[in-house]
Parts: C-alpha cells; sequence; structure tokens
C-alpha cells in the first residue's frame, strides 16, 4: 500500500495505526513498512521520484512488524512531532542507494527513551 500525506505526524500516525491494527487481527500478517520525506511527482492518480524509490527500499530492508523512516523524516518527526520515538540503524545499502540510514519508528512511552 502507498499513502501520501501532508505531514510527518499524519504519516507516522497511519503507520503506526495500519501496524497497531494488522497485529490485533491474526488474519493479517506483520506488516513491513518504509516511509520517507520529500517531493513527489503525481500523474493520473499516481506518484513518483526518489522519496517514492526510498521507502520502497526501506520497506524492503524492513523487519516484520517493524517502521522503518528515513533520515530527512526522522528529523521532521523530532522538530516537529511529539508522541513518537526513533531509533537510528546502521545504514544499508539497497539498489541505488549505497549508505541509506534508516530510524525505526515507534510511539513514545512515558519513562522510556530511545537514543538518537
Amino acid at each position: 500500500m502507498l499513502f501520501v500525506v501532508d505531514t510527518p505526524a499524519d504519516a507516522a500516525e497511519i503507520a503506526l495505526a495500519l501496524g497497531e491494527r494488522a497485529e490485533a487481527d491474526d488474519g493479517i500478517p506483520e506488516l513491513r513498512t518504509g516511509l520517507a520525506h520529500g517531493r513527489v511527482l503525481s500523474r493520473m492518480g499516481d506518484v513518483y521520484g526518489e522519496v517514492v524509490n526510498i521507502a520502497a527500499r526501506l520497506t524492503a530492508v524492513a523487519r516484520p512488524g517493524t517502521i522503518l523512516v528515513d533520515e530527512h523524516l526522522a528529523a521532521r518527526i523530532r522538530d516537529e512531532t511529539a508522541g513518537y520515538a526513533l531509533r537510528s540503524l546502521r545504514p544499508v545499502s539497497v539498489r541505488g542507494y549505497s549508505r541509506l540510514r534508516p530510524f525505526v519508528l515507534h510511539r513514545a512511552r512515558p519513562g522510556v527513551r530511545w537514543p538518537r
């Protein structure tokens, strides 16, 4: 599934809500999610661009039940959005991107602090 939203908070909330619903339903497999921030080209109901490719690459390397975000979206979530936690992972090498730096997205839990 592909979705486009206007704010980092909307992207985080949609991805987390989808993952939570999938987790609650035994008939739905765990989701692998990749999110990226940037400009897209919209044409005839579809979207194109580097940000779409990055989100697809993150989805491909995500473990089941995991939401990975690119460093641009991670920065925006940290700067603009409360209620979410991010954990940096090692850079990965995927087709077209030799050092893509993913971050794992979670809901923030009171008293739990993830390293930046």
